[in-house]
């Protein structure tokens, strides 16, 4: 039995997209017989060293401090964990670029074990590490790992552009638990949406950190100019993050707060896409998002930009829109277009479920990795 340690520097209960990602994918190797386990900080003191999440055996390692003593400390206790429980695993499974995956890069070497890392943002992971003092020792660690995988085509090129050999890049994308994200029937979607108290109209819907980057300001904008001309659409904006206030001002400030609700942070998120009509996704930089492949396996039509990981899996009229450009007026045009042609708008939701589970499902990416796993034992 192949046995695999997933190092990640965060873990449960703090579960942004890379977090809920490998969560998923280590009950599915588990479900396949892979002997799975996660080592994290315990990043929090009223946490348990030891926890089952999900069927996962997760250990909690020694932390403290902030910036620099907090990645230190988290090295050292990876680094020492790596070595004393040795005969636990064949492969390092790292998550991201991060003190972590230095830690475990050496500790792989040194044992002759193997390792595999993951970076889903390239552009703020590697950038990161760049800007180091240590950036040269740094690289040359990570350049050691057996395996990189890119989450989307985009990060091929990422990697390559800071020196990686091309012969350990692999792509593999993110999956998605089509079982937990698939759609309802009507009467089933009907019900569920007057359980959430949510207004019987069609319901548009964004998920994701609320930031710059999401391109909520474009979102906004574009809903004002959608929103003035009917009363039959609503608009959810899921998630939490640092600019909050500040999107949520600034509906208040263009007169759109009527038709809008922002939920905050949601553990149910996936009652949120079975009772949505279409998902919009106007994104100014992207891997390979995990919300898109869910509201997709949920069957929703989507709007999105084409940029980074999302160009790999929309085709555009055939499983989804994809906007000319990052600009108010090209979302307005693709929401409308969806808004005004419901039985497009349906076929296109249909052929994303399939789509996914075709290519995306947890179970088909776990596979990859599992015959990765075997080829490099």
């Amino acid at each position: 039995m192949i046995k695999v340690v997933i190092a990640s520097k965060h873990f449960y209960p703090l579960l942004t997209g890379t977090e809920s990602q490998f969560l998923t994918f280590a009950q599915s190797l588990q479900k396949k017989g892979i002997d799975t386990q996660v080592i994290t900080s315990r990043f929090n003191k009223s946490l348990a060293k030891k926890d089952i999440i999900n069927y996962i055996p997760v250990t909690r390692l020694f932390s403290f401090g902030k910036g620099f003593l907090y990645d230190l400390s988290c090295a050292i206790s990876f680094f020492i964990w790596l070595i004393m429980k040795r005969r636990n695993y064949d492969i390092i499974h790292i998550t991201t670029a991060s003190s972590v995956s230095f830690a475990s890069i050496i500790a792989a070497k040194f044992l002759k074990k193997k390792s595999i890392l993951t970076v889903s943002s390239p552009d703020i992971e590697l950038a990161k590490i760049k800007q180091s003092f240590f950036s040269p020792i740094l690289f040359y660690i990570l350049k050691h790992a057996d395996r990189y995988i890119a989450l989307s085509e985009e990060l091929i090129v990422e990697f390559k552009r800071h020196g990686f050999d091309d012969c350990k890049i692999c792509y593999i994308p993110n999956g998605v638990n089509i079982d937990k994200f698939r759609p309802l029937l009507q009467s089933e979607k009907d019900h569920l949406k007057s359980l959430l108290k949510l207004p019987n109209k069609k319901i548009i819907t964004f998920v994701g950190q609320l930031k710059y980057r999401k391109g909520i300001d474009v979102l906004l904008k574009s809903w004002k100019q959608i929103a003035i001309h009917r009363d039959d659409i609503y608009l959810l904006i899921i998630g939490a993050g640092i600019e909050f206030d500040r999107f949520l001002n600034l509906s208040k400030e263009i007169g759109i707060e009527k038709s809008i609700f922002f939920t905050g942070e949601l553990k149910n998120v996936e009652q949120y896409f079975q009772i949505s009509d279409i998902f919009v996704f106007p994104s100014r930089k992207e891997g390979c998002p995990n919300v898109l492949l869910e509201a997709m396996s949920t069957g929703l039509p989507i709007v999105a930009t084409p940029i980074g990981g999302i160009v790999d899996i929309i085709r555009h009229m055939e499983n989804g829109i994809l906007i000319k450009e990052i600009s108010v007026d090209s979302l307005t045009d693709g929401i409308n277009f969806l808004v005004n042609n419901q039985a497009f708008a349906q076929k296109l939701g249909k052929q994303a479920r399939e789509y996914i589970k075709n290519h995306f499902s947890i179970g088909h990416i776990a596979n990859k990795y599992i015959e990765l796993y075997g080829n490099l034992i």
